[in-house]
């Protein structure tokens, strides 16, 4: 049973990373980009 669910592990952490723009990965990194710009916005305009 162990070995099973170890196998079952690295499949759903293959299949994460053939997704590629999975949710974790590339949408936090999209979000901390549009706040560091806006930010910068926000501090050119004063």
């Amino acid at each position: 049973m162990k070995t099973q669910t170890r196998i079952l592990i690295a499949q759903d952490k293959k299949e994460d990373e053939d997704n590629g723009d999975g949710f974790p990965g590339k949408m936090v990194l999209f979000i901390i980009l549009l706040s560091i710009i806006l930010i910068a916005l926000i501090l050119f305009r004063r």
